[in-house]
């Protein structure tokens, strides 16, 4: 016995591959992982006007805070205002857009050199953006850094 193909067979065919299509469709974009960048993004949305004065103030620093990576190591470099002026306290936010679990939070702690420097082994390769906090005779500053890890 042959089935005979017409018009009907093919519709009953283009809707069997659409439903398959869509079952797979529906089932993989449950697996895919869809992270907040922010839990909380509202409250810190308000209050970025704050952030916004803390950045101003940093640009007025002799120099930036520079980061570079040699052997092995992301070395951040502060200006000479950490010694002069007194630095305070401070954390180090390395933020991985991609993967909220490869975040990492340190204390910022400049050795005498104005220099402070982290393994790469603790870091996966990829885009993080360095969030750096921190205050000095009591005024708040912050500055964002790109950086690519490499290995």
């Amino acid at each position: 016995m042959s089935i005979k193909f017409n018009w009907g067979t093919g519709i009953f065919i283009f809707i069997i591959i659409f439903l398959v299509t869509m079952i797979s469709v529906v089932f993989l974009s449950f697996r895919q992982n869809n992270e907040l960048v922010e839990a909380e993004y509202y409250p810190q949305g308000i209050e970025y006007q704050k952030q916004i004065d803390r950045m101003a103030k940093t640009k007025l620093l002799s120099a930036s805070i520079a980061t570079e990576q040699v052997s092995g190591e992301l070395v951040l470099t502060f200006p000479e205002e950490f010694r002069t002026i007194g630095f305070d306290k401070g954390d180090i936010y390395f933020y991985r857009p991609s993967a909220e679990k490869a975040d990492i939070l340190v204390a910022m702690q400049p050795d005498t050199s104005l220099k402070q420097k982290f393994s790469i082994s603790r870091f996966s390769p990829g885009k993080y953006v360095i969030k750096l906090s921190w205050s000095m005779k009591g005024e708040q500053y912050y500055d964002e850094q790109p950086v690519m890890i490499r290995k």
